[in-house]
C-alpha cells in the first residue's frame, strides 16, 4: 500500500517534468534534415563523416528552473517555442578545420542553429557593415518568417581577419526579459547572424542570454559537487586498501577460495557490459575527435584509456566482495541468508531470495516517491533544480535502454559490493553497532 502511494507521488511530482523532453524527431530523421539542409548550401555531404549527439539547453534550463520554478518553464517554452532539447549533428573530415555544424529540435524537426567553420586565413568578398546587416535581416525574414518589429537590435561585433571581415549581428525581443535578482541582471531571448563575405556563416533562432552573476553563483555551487565527489573517491580508496589488506590477510580461507570464481565472472561480465556501453556512445566518442590529428589516433587512445579503466574498476570490485564475504561470516554468523556466498554455495532459485527480490522492487517504489517528494520541495523551497545529463546520454547511445541497464548494473553493484558486503561488515566490526554500520555506509554513499 504504501508502495503504491510512493508511486502515485512520483507519477504526480516527478514524472510531469519530463513531459518537456520532446522527441518526436529521433536520429536519423535529423540526420537526414541536417543533410539536405547542408546539401540546399553546396556542401557535398557524401565526402564528409557525421556525428550525431543529443544535447540539452543546460544553462537556460538551469535559469529557468531557478528563477520561474518549473511551471513557469514550461510555460516560457511553450510560448516562445523555444526547444530546450535538440540534435547536434557534426559534419567532418580529418585533417581539415572546415566543418558544418546544425542543430536540429528533437520535437519539430526545425533547425534552430547552423554553424560553417573555416580557417581563419580563407577569403570571403569584402562588404560593408551596412550591406552585412541587410543580407543578415534578409536571411531572418525569408529563410525563418522572423517579424524583426518584434526585436530590439542588441549587439553587432566585427572581427577581422586577414582576407575577411566577419559581422556578427543579434536582436533581442521585446518584452522577453527573466530577471534574476535585484540589481544583478536579467535573461534576454536573442537570435542571431554571422555574416562573412556573402555567406552566412553561422546562425541561431534562440539563445537565452543568460547573466554573467547567475552563472557565477551556479558555478559556485558546482565546485561543492566537485569537492564532495572528490572526498567520495579517496574514501572508496581508502576502502578498497583495506578490503586488499583483508583478502590478503585470509586468501587461504575457505570462503575466499569458494567465491573467488563468482566474484571474477561477475567482474569480466561487468566489463563486457562497460565496454559495450561506450561503444553504444561511440557517436559521443566521435563528436569529440579534433581533426587535427588522425582518426586512428585519437579512437586509439580514447579507447584504450577507457578500456583500462575500465577494465581496473571492474576487477578491483573483486577484493571488496570477497573481504565482505570474510566479515561477513565473522560479523553476522546468524545472518547467513544476506551474504552472496550463502546463495553461490545453495542456490539463487529459492523462494526466500524470490520474496527479497520482491521487497526490493517495492522499496524501490517507495524511495521513489520520496526522492520525488523531497525534490519537489527542494525546487519549491530551497533552490534546487533537475540536471538532465543522464537523459541526454542515454539519448545519444545507439540503445538507450542499453546505456540505462550498464548504470543501474554498475550502481548496484558498486553499491552491493562496496558498501552493503563490505562497507557493513566493516564497520560494524569496528563499531560494534549496526546502526553506525548503517548510518556510516549511507553517508560515505
Amino acid at each position: 500500500c504504501l508502495a503504491a502511494v510512493c508511486f502515485v507521488a512520483w507519477f504526480y511530482c516527478g514524472y510531469p517534468q519530463f513531459t518537456t523532453v520532446g522527441l518526436s524527431v529521433d536520429r536519423q530523421k535529423a540526420l537526414g534534415i541536417a543533410q539536405s539542409f547542408v546539401r540546399q548550401r553546396g556542401v557535398a555531404v557524401d565526402d564528409y563523416q557525421t556525428a550525431v549527439v543529443f544535447k540539452s539547453d543546460d544553462w537556460t534550463d538551469r535559469y529557468l528552473q531557478r528563477t520561474v520554478g518549473f511551471a513557469g518553464e514550461e510555460k516560457f517554452l511553450r510560448e516562445q517555442q523555444y526547444d530546450l532539447f535538440y540534435w547536434r549533428i557534426r559534419f567532418f573530415r580529418e585533417f581539415q578545420k572546415e566543418e558544418y555544424t546544425v542543430e536540429v529540435s528533437s520535437r519539430t524537426g526545425a533547425i534552430i542553429s547552423y554553424t560553417h567553420r573555416i580557417e581563419d586565413i580563407e577569403e570571403r568578398p569584402q562588404v560593408s557593415k551596412e550591406a552585412a546587416r541587410l543580407q543578415a535581416e534578409q536571411f531572418l525574414t525569408q529563410a525563418y518568417a522572423v517579424h524583426l518589429a518584434a526585436y530590439d537590435f542588441h549587439e553587432e561585433k566585427i572581427k577581422r581577419y586577414e582576407k575577411r571581415i566577419d559581422y556578427a549581428f543579434s536582436w533581442e525581443k521585446k518584452g522577453v526579459y527573466i530577471p534574476w535578482e535585484t540589481d544583478k541582471g536579467g535573461a534576454k531571448l536573442l537570435l542571431g547572424v554571422t555574416v562573412s563575405g556573402n555567406e552566412i556563416r553561422t546562425f541561431y533562432t534562440q539563445d537565452l542570454d543568460i547573466p554573467e552573476q547567475f552563472e557565477r553563483d551556479i558555478s559556485q555551487q558546482l565546485v561543492l559537487g566537485e569537492y564532495l565527489v572528490n572526498i567520495y573517491f579517496i574514501v572508496f580508496i581508502i576502502l578498497l586498501i583495506i578490503s586488499i589488506s583483508i583478502v590478503v590477510q585470509k586468501r587461504s580461507q575457505s570462503i575466499v577460495r569458494s567465491c573467488k570464481k563468482w566474484y571474477i565472472w561477475c567482474a569480466v561480465f561487468l566489463l563486457a557490459v562497460n565496454f559495450g556501453s561506450l561503444m553504444n556512445n561511440f557517436q559521443s566518442i566521435l563528436f569529440g575527435y579534433q581533426t587535427s590529428v588522425s582518426m586512428g589516433a585519437f579512437l586509439g587512445i580514447v579507447l584504450l584509456r577507457n578500456s583500462i579503466n575500465l577494465l581496473v574498476m571492474s576487477v578491483l570490485l573483486v577484493m571488496p566482495g570477497l573481504a565482505g564475504e570474510t566479515l561477513h561470516k565473522e560479523v553476522f554468523p546468524d545472518r547467513p541468508f544476506a551474504s552472496l556466498s550463502h546463495y553461490i554455495r545453495s542456490s539463487f532459485f529459492t523462494r526466500s531470495l524470490a520474496r527479497a527480490v520482491l521487497f526490493g522492487y517495492l522499496i524501490f517504489l517507495v524511495m521513489i516517491g520520496v526522492q520525488s517528494g523531497l525534490f519537489w520541495f527542494g525546487q519549491k523551497y530551497l533552490g534546487v533544480w533537475k540536471e538532465w545529463i543522464t537523459l541526454v546520454q542515454f539519448s545519444s547511445a545507439y540503445v538507450p535502454f542499453f546505456g540505462a541497464f550498464a548504470l543501474a548494473l554498475n550502481a548496484s553493484l558498486n553499491e552491493e559490493i562496496m558498501f552493503r558486503i563490505f562497507g557493513m561488515g566493516w564497520f560494524t566490526k569496528y563499531t560494534k553497532r549496526l546502526v553506525l554500520a548503517v548510518i556510516g555506509t549511507a553517508l560515505v554513499w
